[in-house]
């Protein structure tokens, strides 16, 4: 059940994951809740927002290809225990995040029967693939490539290397050449680069085609209010009968973005 206050201040919750179609490798999911950035200042390349974010990374089969720059790797065999880490809180609404995002969630449903999509307090699905693509300028389509465009463009001397090496746990720090342009690409670091890639690309409206568009992501994070009605309808263009539209309708924008309005139980 959502309380009153809770469903106003939405858990962010972004997922990365890795393998074949009928076999998962690793699982990243990084949350991101909005109660804790309350009359906090984003800072540069909104780190300090960062900070509230949680980072885990899941292994499912021996061996590591990159390193997970954010924490300790959780191995977890056989696969099927994972699923008490997918379980969402039932007094929490929860906004589901990724890069091309479709393809996880299938992923995940397909692989262990784990339907997010369906999930009655999951009330938005925000892919950053998609909003990469709506933006003024050519932005890369790869995820490492855009957090790290978006990390040296933002304001201030911050860089991808100053980022890693602010998260990573201090023992990793001496051994990864973090200045470098490499990825590290696994589904853990994956998960944070798209969180703080959103969080980036709501402190950068102008980079949005949209004005209104840009300006309502920004304000949802400014107020550290995203309530579950107020981010779909401020992340959604609308016409005229905006207002009319109803729980469990679909709603379109020409460029591609899609994003269905669930009404919370409550």
């Amino acid at each position: 059940m959502c309380t009153q206050t809770s469903k106003h201040y939405a858990i962010f919750i972004a997922i990365d994951t890795e393998g074949t179609r009928d076999n998962l490798t690793e699982l990243g999911i990084s949350t991101f809740d909005t109660r804790d950035i309350e009359n906090i200042d984003p800072g540069p390349s909104a780190l300090e927002w960062s900070k509230q974010i949680k980072p885990r990374q899941f292994r499912f089969q021996a061996g590591q290809r990159q390193p997970f720059l954010f924490g300790a790797v959780e191995h977890r065999v056989p696969l099927t225990a994972i699923q008490p880490y997918l379980k969402l809180r039932s007094d929490r609404l929860y906004i589901l995040v990724g890069h091309a995002v479709s393809h996880d969630i299938e992923k995940l449903a397909h692989v262990l029967g784990h339907q997010l999509r369906n999930e009655p307090n999951v009330v938005a699905i925000v892919d950053t693939y998609t909003l990469a693509q709506q933006c003024r300028m050519k932005l890369p389509g790869r995820l490492s490539e855009l957090w790290r465009f978006l990390v040296n463009s933002s304001p201030g001397d911050v860089t991808p290397g100053d980022v890693i090496k602010l998260f990573s746990p201090r023992q990793l720090t001496a051994d990864v050449d973090y200045k470098s342009n490499h990825a590290f690409h696994n589904a853990g670091n994956d998960a944070f680069y798209n969180m703080h890639t959103l969080l980036m690309l709501a402190l950068r409206p102008e980079l949005l085609r949209e004005p209104q568009y840009g300006s309502s992501l920004a304000g949802v994070f400014l107020t550290a209010r995203s309530a579950a009605w107020q981010l779909v309808r401020r992340l959604t263009k609308f016409t005229s009968r905006g207002d009319s539209m109803v729980p469990g309708s679909f709603v379109r924008r020409p460029e591609g973005l899609t994003l269905r309005m669930k009404k919370p139980k409550t």
